[in-house]
């Protein structure tokens, strides 16, 4: 891969691949924009593609963030990153950031008032509806959040998870706007009223990836961490 500047990208966290239709001289057609954002422990780096891959960009954001651990994109000029304030865990606050020209540039929609922490996944039912897990390190530390939001991202809110030391968040999946799952440490959480109360449920530990696919009959999602479980419904 070429790409101006590709010496500061040091790694990728986070991939989001966007199907969008375009006209181009009267004609309709098809184009694929990807995103490629990193990492854990930083650079915040991001490679940009608005032609399925055939050609990069590269963004920096390192003067916004200290890392960045997963990106969206609802269209070509409007997306989020789950980031960090910082590259050392013990300074570093959970950070969203978003940009509405592709990439130009980009404002902090919610940065949380707590140290030793990250947010690192995200998960969008709906354009508007959307949910991120708030990763917390420090020692001592029992109460865990999720954020959610809205209005398709400005503005975002803290959610109660569970008051448990050991658990700490890693990958989060919503099949509506008011069902889905955060993978953690130890086990699985279920919401069933959008994020107001939740409930454990057996998926294994260490979920950082949660999938959820349409089917004829209804959804089938996917729990990936130490073990892989599937979920019909």
């Amino acid at each position: 891969m070429q790409a101006p500047g590709i010496d500061i990208v040091k790694g990728i966290c986070g991939i989001d691949v966007l199907r969008e239709t375009r006209i181009f001289q009267g004609e309709t057609r098809a184009v694929t924009v990807i995103h490629a954002a990193g990492r854990v422990g930083g650079p915040a780096t991001m490679l940009r593609s608005v032609d399925g891959g055939e050609t990069w960009s590269v963004i920096d954001l390192r003067e916004k963030a200290g890392m960045i651990l997963d990106v969206k994109f609802f269209d070509a000029r409007n997306g989020l990153v789950c980031a960090a304030t910082s590259i050392d865990t013990a300074q570093a606050q959970a950070l969203i950031l978003r940009t509405r020209d592709g990439g130009a540039s980009w404002e902090t929609v919610y940065q949380s008032d707590r140290r030793f922490e990250n947010c690192w996944k995200m998960s969008f039912p709906t354009r508007q509806v959307g949910y991120a897990t708030v990763q917390n390190y420090e020692q001592g530390t029992s109460k865990r959040v999720v954020v959610k939001t809205t209005d398709g991202g400005a503005n975002w809110r803290e959610l109660p998870l569970v008051d448990d030391a050991k658990v700490r968040e890693f990958g989060v999946g919503f099949v509506d706007e008011d069902r889905g799952w955060v993978g953690t440490s130890t086990t699985g959480f279920e919401t069933r009223d959008g994020g107001l109360s939740w409930s454990p449920v057996a998926m294994g530990p260490a979920v950082n990836k949660i999938r959820v696919l349409r089917t004829e009959k209804g959804f089938r999602a996917f729990a990936i961490g130490v073990q892989l479980h599937r979920l019909d419904g």
